[in-house]
C-alpha cells in the first residue's frame, strides 16, 4: 500500500488512506530517458530532468528518512483541521521503492463552501473544505534503489530538501566586494555592492576564484578575449573598470568562459547555459 505524508508545521504526518493512492502512476516505472546532473551552469528542455546523488550530497536531508527507518503504526496521524496547514506532501511507493513530492503553496490550497444541512439543531450550516490541487508532475522523485533524485526546478525544493539550497549558494556582500575589486576588475565611483542581483551573485560564486586558478599564458588569453567580446567595458590600468550590475555579470561569465566564436560561421555568441562532455 502507498503511504501519503503531509507536511505540517514541522511535523511529517500520516494522510490515511486505505487503498493504493491514484496519483503520479506515470512515474512509478518512468525510466527517465533524458538526465542531466545538477550543474548551475546547465538548463534542461521540457523532457529533460536534472538529477542529484543524494548518497553523494550529504549535507541534503531527505524528510522522508526518519519516516521510513520506523514503524508506520507509530506515525501520527493528521486531522482534518490541520489540511489548510500543508505545506508539502510526499508520497511513498514502498513495491516501486520510489516517494514523490509535490509542493502545496496558497495557489493551490483552495477552501471551498460546503452547506451542510444537518447543522446545530437541524439549521443548515455552512463549513470551508479545503482542496489540494495535485499537479500532473510531481516536484521531486525521489529512487531509493539508486539514491537519485529527480527534479526539474531546484528552487521548488528548498522547502522540502534541507541543505539543497547550497547547491545554487549565492555570494555574500563580501564574496561580491572581493570580486568587484580583485587582481583584475576595480570599481567606478557609484557603484553599490547592494544593487548586484541575486542570480548575478550566484554567478560569482560558481567562478570567484577562477582568474587566481588560471596560469599566467591564460591570464593573457582572458584579458585578451574579455577585451574583444565585452568592449563595451573599459580596460585601465590592467583592470576591467565595473560601473553597473550587467558589467559584473558579463565578467564573470567571461570568467566561465561563456563568450565563444561559432567555428564555421566565426559569429561570436554568448552560452547561457553548457553541459561538460
Amino acid at each position: 500500500m502507498d503511504i501519503l505524508l503531509a507536511k505540517v508545521s514541522r511535523s511529517l504526518k500520516k494522510v490515511l488512506c486505505q487503498n493504493d493512492i491514484e496519483i503520479f502512476q506515470a512515474f512509478r516505472d518512468f525510466n527517465f530517458p533524458s538526465i542531466i546532473e545538477y550543474s548551475p551552469n546547465s538548463s534542461i528542455d521540457e523532457d529533460q530532468w536534472f538529477y542529484i546523488n543524494l548518497t553523494s550530497n550529504i549535507g541534503i536531508k531527505n524528510p522522508i528518512d526518519d519516516c521510513t527507518n520506523s514503524n508506520s503504526n507509530d506515525w501520527v496521524q493528521i486531522v482534518p483541521e490541520e489540511y489548510e496547514k500543508i505545506r508539502y506532501l510526499a508520497l511513498i511507493d514502498k513495491v516501486k521503492g520510489r516517494s514523490f513530492y509535490q509542493r502545496v503553496p496558497e495557489s493551490l490550497l483552495i477552501k471551498k463552501p460546503k452547506l451542510n444541512l444537518f447543522g446545530l439543531n437541524d439549521q443548515p450550516k455552512i463549513t470551508y473544505n479545503p482542496v489540494i490541487l495535485l499537479n500532473t508532475i510531481p516536484d521531486a522523485i525521489f529512487d531509493e534503489n539508486n539514491q537519485h533524485l529527480y527534479f526539474k526546478d531546484l528552487a521548488k525544493l528548498t522547502k522540502i530538501f534541507l541543505g539543497i539550497d547550497q547547491l545554487f549558494k549565492e555570494a555574500t556582500e563580501i564574496d561580491v566586494s572581493n570580486f568587484v575589486n580583485s587582481n583584475i576588475f576595480s570599481t567606478n565611483l557609484g557603484f553599490e555592492i547592494k544593487k548586484v542581483t541575486v542570480p548575478v551573485r550566484r554567478k560569482i560564486t560558481n567562478v570567484q576564484d577562477r582568474f587566481e586558478s588560471f596560469t599566467p599564458e591564460q591570464r593573457i588569453e582572458f584579458i585578451a578575449n574579455t577585451q574583444k567580446y565585452l568592449n563595451h567595458i573599459p580596460f585601465q590600468n590592467g583592470k576591467f573598470l565595473i560601473s553597473k550590475n550587467e558589467d559584473v555579470r558579463d565578467l564573470a561569465d567571461a570568467l566561465d568562459q561563456r563568450f565563444h566564436e561559432t567555428p564555421i560561421t566565426k559569429e561570436p555568441r554568448r552560452t547561457q547555459s553548457y553541459q561538460a562532455l
